[in-house]
């Protein structure tokens, strides 16, 4: 168990609320073995993909972790990670925004499928984000996300230059991560139950789309 739960829990977990045989410690060290491997050009899961299939197609999933990250098609979440089918639990939203609907997305990854580490993910030079820094409305559906995000993130964007944008973007996307995760614990009694509980950890992290890794910032 983490330092930080043994000081939430007194170092106790419920084991009714744990049924994954993987702890979220261990959990996070496969991701951070995974994302190693991707950073090195040395991926290992794809050659795996067929057994897998056929073991889960019988067996079911019990994936290691429930990620929300951000829809950009360039943050591929099982390869950055190096895992393979069945893996991650994955929800995915522009701006990793935590609706209603991901929060109940995420509370069946916890509480069915026990999930022992849940992960928030934001990434660099997210145009949901800067979308909503600039309040940018596009006049469809879209802008329920960024109702999300508007008061999750500083305004005047468009007054800054270049530099200053780059700084408060990526300021902006490491506070959006921040409060998807407050969001996550003060709206969902069953998140909530859990991470007191010691038997879930909460990880936020943004992905460097350029260079590829992962910067835990939570």
């Amino acid at each position: 168990m983490s330092k930080r739960f043994q000081n939430l829990t007194n170092g106790k977990v419920d084991p009714a609320l744990v049924t994954n045989v993987i702890t979220a410690d261990d959990a996070l060290q496969l991701l951070n073995e995974g994302q190693s491997r991707y950073l090195h050009g040395q991926t290992a899961h794809n050659a795996l993909a067929q057994e897998s299939r056929e073991i889960l197609s019988r067996l079911g999933q019990s994936p290691i972790a429930t990620v929300l990250a951000c829809s950009d098609s360039r943050q591929p979440v099982e390869l950055i990670f190096d895992m393979g089918i069945g893996d991650l639990f994955t929800i995915r939203i522009p701006g990793n925004v935590p609706t209603d609907d991901i929060i109940g997305s995420v509370e069946f990854g916890v509480s069915f499928l026990k999930t022992p580490l849940c992960i928030v993910l934001g990434h660099t030079q997210c145009g949901a984000v800067t979308a909503a820094l600039e309040g940018v409305r596009f006049g469809n559906k879209f802008d329920n996300v960024l109702d999300y995000m508007s008061p999750l993130v500083e305004k005047g964007l468009s007054q800054c230059t270049q530099v200053q944008k780059d700084l408060l973007l990526n300021k902006a996307v490491q506070k959006n991560v921040h409060a998807t995760i407050n969001k996550l614990i003060s709206s969902s009694p069953v998140i909530e139950q859990y991470v007191e509980a010691g038997a879930l950890l909460i990880k936020g992290g943004v992905y460097d789309i350029a260079l590829g890794s992962v910067d835990w910032i939570y």
